[in-house]
């Protein structure tokens, strides 16, 4: 009998944890949606810090230290990613889950962004690697196993954010309309298919209800909407963009994806060559041009999230990110480490 009380009791306790996670993930997806009706902080700063072990807060305090300002949320992704004479190099999910999520935890926002840079199930390669045929992913066990055996790890990291109340936008199978990952540019039915799949083994098989979906193209010329798997699956939608020229570059795409009408913002953003990863090129931008332009623009982003490395608002050959922080329709920290409390 005292067994079964015992059940009875984490039970209870389950279901009103998952409960309250969810009221916090309605609470901040209400939040984002109305951001656009604010004359000012509208728009929150994103920064990611970086790849599975490899994540950190170095950019973080260094944009802080230029700037007096910490940026409202962060951005990371569990797979390892090494990058050696001009190709990807493949690295299994392993103990950086810990190392992720202490730097998610110890910033003190309850919510972050995710990406998802799934190794490729086909050649045991790096998700770079863009020989796939999608139609026959979920009928082949082998191969479906692989696939779901990284979801399983990244689960055990997904669920300890849970455990704190942090909030994921998961941003599964993004720039699916580019042709550089093993899901990109492929028959948009078949895509959909693994969409769903996705969706259902996080939400469903693994009982995750600090997830919010986030449908990312990127600023290609192709339409946005081919690959789009329904509102049902989608909360906030995005475009990644790697260039120095915000108008009229943003055009066709905030045409498009704002027809949804979703929350809508920038996932990732880079103003260097997307294909100089080892920052060989180097490139000077000005990151009040952002802001200005999204302004004048595209005043219905209300996030943007700029990427590592070179592209990071922490690297020295970039310039006016004070300005960039301080701008009155930006949020940052002090606002979005108070949400959800």
């Amino acid at each position: 009998m005292k067994s079964l009380i015992l059940l009875f009791v984490v039970l209870v306790l389950v279901g009103t944890s998952c409960t309250s996670v969810e009221k916090k993930k309605a609470g901040l997806l209400k939040y984002f949606s109305e951001l656009t009706l604010k004359k000012d902080h509208r728009v929150m700063s994103g920064q990611f810090i970086g790849w599975g072990q490899a994540a950190s807060l170095k950019d973080v305090k260094t944009i802080y230290k230029n700037s007096g300002k910490w940026v409202g949320f962060l951005g990371a992704d569990y797979h390892n990613l090494d990058y050696i004479r001009d190709h990807y190099v493949h690295k299994p999910i392993s103990s950086e889950l810990s190392v992720t999520n202490k730097n998610i935890i110890d910033y003190g926002v309850k919510f972050c962004f995710f990406s998802m840079h799934f190794n490729n199930p086909f050649t045991d390669s790096s998700a770079w690697d863009n020989r796939a045929d999608l139609k026959i992913l979920l009928q082949d066990e082998k191969i479906r196993t692989k696939l779901d055996q990284q979801m399983d790890s990244m689960s055990l990291g997904f669920e300890e954010l849970q455990k704190n109340g942090i909030i994921i936008f998961l941003r599964p199978l993004h720039e699916m309309n580019g042709g550089w990952f093993w899901w990109g540019d492929k028959d948009s039915t078949d895509f959909i298919a693994l969409w769903k799949y996705i969706y259902n083994y996080f939400t469903i098989r693994k009982n995750l209800k600090n997830i919010a979906w986030v449908y990312s193209p990127c600023l290609w010329p192709v339409k946005y909407l081919k690959w789009y798997p329904g509102d049902k699956y989608v909360d906030i939608v995005c475009v990644d963009a790697y260039t120095s020229i915000i108008h009229p570059y943003f055009d066709q795409a905030y045409k498009e994806l704002s027809s949804l009408n979703k929350p809508l913002g920038i996932g990732e953003f880079g103003p260097c060559d997307a294909s100089d990863w080892e920052g060989i090129k180097p490139c000077h931008f000005e990151f009040d041009k952002l802001i200005k332009e999204i302004r004048e623009y595209y005043p219905d982003f209300i996030f943007f999230m700029t990427w590592d490395i070179h592209m990071s608002m922490a690297h020295p050959f970039h310039s006016k990110v004070k300005e960039l922080l301080e701008d009155n329709w930006v949020i940052n920290k002090e606002e979005t480490e108070k949400l959800e409390r």
